[in-house]
């Protein structure tokens, strides 16, 4: 987790494990990254899942986010144009079915915009040297074995991320 000095960076912490959150996560990293920041992406609760080797357990939902926009950009104009998640009652989105309905259309949507899946823009991420590091504590209350995610992962205390990082630029999501 050393710094190289003189190079700006840019610190995330992640906690929520859904797809959006982690979605919004790799396209601030990969937009710093363009900007020659150095970034690193610290992993604690729930968002271990973001770690796992495969991610189809990552999932939208939009009763977690009750401002989330959600339009479909597939179907006819006046369907393109509707926020199903303004128009819809809340409890809809607890419906059994209503988070993969969501997930779906999130994915969907990213296809036809031609924008990368998750995967590959995690991939992108790893490549181009973003560091990501899963918190200890973490690992301990939910007994994941680090050996269980993927490659190239530092494993750190919240003090110890936070000695390192001190001088980061700091974003929470």
């Amino acid at each position: 987790m050393e710094q190289e000095k003189n190079q700006e960076t840019l610190s995330l912490i992640m906690t929520k494990g859904s797809l959006d959150s982690f979605y919004s996560c790799l396209v601030l990293a990969s937009t710093a990254l363009a900007m020659d920041k150095k970034v690193t992406v610290f992993f604690a609760g729930n968002s271990i899942k973001c770690l796992y080797k495969n991610l189809n357990s990552l999932s939208l939902s939009p009763i977690e986010s009750e401002g989330m926009v959600m339009k479909l950009a597939f179907g006819s104009a006046w369907v393109r144009k509707i926020d199903w998640n303004n128009l819809l009652p809340r409890c809809f989105w607890i419906l059994p079915g209503a988070r993969k309905l969501a997930t779906s259309a999130f994915k969907k949507n990213l296809k036809i915009k031609n924008q990368p899946s998750i995967e590959e823009l995690r991939e992108i991420c790893i490549e181009l040297g973003v560091s990501f590091v899963v918190c200890s504590m973490t690992l301990d209350l939910t007994g994941v074995d680090i050996n269980s995610l993927i490659d190239n992962i530092e494993q750190a205390g919240a003090a110890s991320y936070f000695a390192e990082t001190m001088p980061s630029q700091a974003l929470y999501i």
